[in-house]
């Protein structure tokens, strides 16, 4: 059974970086753990993503392989046999790494993994999904400060906003949170295109 759990942790270049055991099998630990990356680039490059599981899994176990860092190549292996799960391994990563203030890697931060969930988000039409996520953390800082979020606040409240399903009330507040948006990423330095000519329909 495939959960997103099980490819929790991982490195960002699918190779297992191996601590300094202390035991006199270090060697042989060293080999296991050279064997089972070997298994999961060559899957991984066959496309083969049920052995790239495995071997993923089995990587996950040992414990001279600090493999906390590959966690795109879980996040590729679930994209491709359990889609379902992607949110959730997501999810996970936000929980489980600090703000940057408190990190020592730029990419291993609930900053960096937030858009990456927005952005499956929007792949798979959850837009409501993803706006409420958005809502809330656009609430509390460091998310408030940077400009890539508020051009997906403003993007995906004007794509609710001109759903022919939307009322009229949510239609007025969808436009009006995404002008707000949009300037607010305007004003932190973001260039991104902004749709003026839609967005002047709340006039």
């Amino acid at each position: 059974m495939f959960t997103a759990a099980v490819l929790f942790r991982g490195d960002r270049k699918a190779a297992a970086v191996l601590r300094t055991p202390s035991a006199p099998q270090r060697n042989l630990r060293a080999r296991h753990v050279t064997v089972l990356t070997s298994i999961l680039h060559i899957s991984m490059l066959k496309r083969n993503y049920e052995t790239a599981f495995h071997a993923y899994a089995l990587l996950l176990r040992c414990k001279d392989a600090d493999i906390k860092r590959v966690w795109d190549v879980g996040l590729e292996i679930l994209r491709n046999i359990a889609p379902e799960k992607v949110v959730e391994f997501i999810q996970r990563l936000i929980a489980a790494y600090p703000t940057l203030s408190q990190a020592k890697q730029k990419n291993m931060t609930a900053e960096h993994f937030f858009p990456i969930l927005i952005r499956q988000r929007i792949s798979h039409g959850e837009f409501k999904e993803a706006f409420e996520e958005l809502f809330d953390q656009l609430l509390v800082l460091p998310y408030s400060e940077n400009p890539e979020l508020h051009y997906y606040a403003g993007a995906i409240a004007l794509h609710i906003a001109l759903q022919p399903s939307t009322g009229d009330s949510e239609r007025r507040d969808k436009l009006a949170y995404a002008k707000k948006a949009f300037d607010l990423m305007k004003a932190k330095g973001c260039g991104h295109w902004v749709p003026e000519d839609q967005l002047k329909e709340e006039e």
